[in-house]
């Protein structure tokens, strides 16, 4: 079983490291000897032991590889079919869905939609709707202010915290 290549692995390489030099180079000429012939050579027996271990990834490499040629010999992938050739033949299985009324129904009765914004320019609208919420804001009493204060359990003088935020002048303490 002769090949011009083989894989080396990593782990080849972390073996042979391990080794000194003289037998460095007697486990790099076995393994080539090996993956290239495929014969194994006599050698010491810490190259053969550390051989055993490697001999399995040489010839799964090996074998891939053949694997991968044959099926390449195969001709590759089939053809995609056109979306055009179907036309030509029909499809026997397909059957015309009948549509039933649904009688459970009632006729619904229009109402019109409130919703639906009747002038043409919807910048007014949005402009009223923020005016309407801006106008809404009334600021809280002193009293009310201080009641909240109380109920969240805050560490804060509500006086000092209405001068701050100005809402009170800071003096009589009434609200501006």
């Amino acid at each position: 079983m002769k090949s011009d290549t083989f894989v080396v692995l990593s782990s080849m390489l972390e073996s042979a490291k391990c080794l000194d030099d003289d037998l460095r180079n007697e486990l790099c000429y076995v393994i080539m000897e090996y993956g290239f012939n495929g014969e194994l050579v006599e050698s010491s027996p810490i190259i053969k032991a550390i051989m055993m271990s490697i001999i399995p990834n040489i010839n799964s490499s090996k074998s891939r590889y053949k694997a991968s040629v044959d099926n390449g010999k195969l001709g590759g992938r089939p053809p995609k079919h056109k979306p055009n050739d179907n036309l030509d033949k029909p499809n026997d299985n397909l059957e015309e869905t009948k549509t039933k009324p649904n009688s459970n129904l009632e006729e619904t009765k229009t109402k019109p939609n409130s919703n639906l914004d009747k002038d043409k320019d919807k910048d007014k609208d949005v402009d009223k709707d923020i005016i309407k919420r801006a106008v809404g804001f009334k600021k809280p009493t002193l009293y009310e202010l201080n009641n909240r204060i109380l109920e969240m359990d805050y560490q804060v003088d509500a006086i000092k915290f209405s001068t701050i935020t100005n809402l009170t002048d800071g003096k009589s303490g009434e609200i501006k």
